[in-house]
């Protein structure tokens, strides 16, 4: 099977809202949630940073969204430790979510995802990135998964996607309970 890595908004916002609904559950992301992450995916010079894994069918099988440093600073609403970063927010670059399709987990898919946006997060010039990790994903695979990358743990955000209107496929509540961690990747 032939895969290939593309930036995201050249795939048409249905095909990620069906991805992403398969992935983590229905309506997490609405097609409005997704065109806000693809505006929030581009940086000063319209390249998006946000990428996909795809088959030569033009089936998605992963997912990347990733915002270049600037604007997402100001555009947010979930709680954020700028304090503990150490850097200038807008000198840094943010992980928004990760998915791969289940087949393909455990395959290194994701890594390569993740590798491909922080090399274009490096030639623009991004001093860090932060994410929030899942603390309840099965076997710590979040943190553990982010860890190993080079992430350090800040602190921790407790009921951090409560605002999502969705029952949680972790937690199965509604709204979610669950815990996230607030990591950061120096540059």
């Amino acid at each position: 099977m032939s895969i290939e890595i593309r930036p995201a908004n050249t795939l048409a916002l249905a095909a990620l809202k069906t991805f992403t609904d398969a992935q983590i559950g229905k309506d997490y992301y609405s097609l409005t949630d997704l065109q806000a992450l693809m505006s929030l995916s581009l940086d000063s010079q319209g390249d998006c940073h946000s990428f996909t894994l795809v088959n030569s069918e033009n089936e998605i099988l992963g997912i990347r969204f990733t915002f270049p440093p600037g604007n997402w600073i100001k555009e947010v609403d979930f709680p954020l430790l700028k304090s503990l970063w150490n850097i200038d927010p807008y000198n840094v670059a943010y992980f928004k979510s990760l998915f791969i399709k289940p087949e393909l987990q455990m395959q290194g898919w994701g890594s390569k995802l993740s590798h491909f946006s922080i090399d274009k997060l490096r030639s623009i010039g991004a001093k860090a990135i932060v994410c929030h990790a899942w603390v309840e994903s099965p076997g710590n695979s979040s943190r553990r998964y982010l860890n190993k990358m080079g992430f350090q743990e800040l602190g921790t955000h407790p009921h951090f996607w409560a605002p999502v209107d969705y029952l949680c496929s972790g937690c199965q509540t509604k709204p979610c309970l669950c815990t996230a961690s607030e990591m950061i990747l120096y540059l």
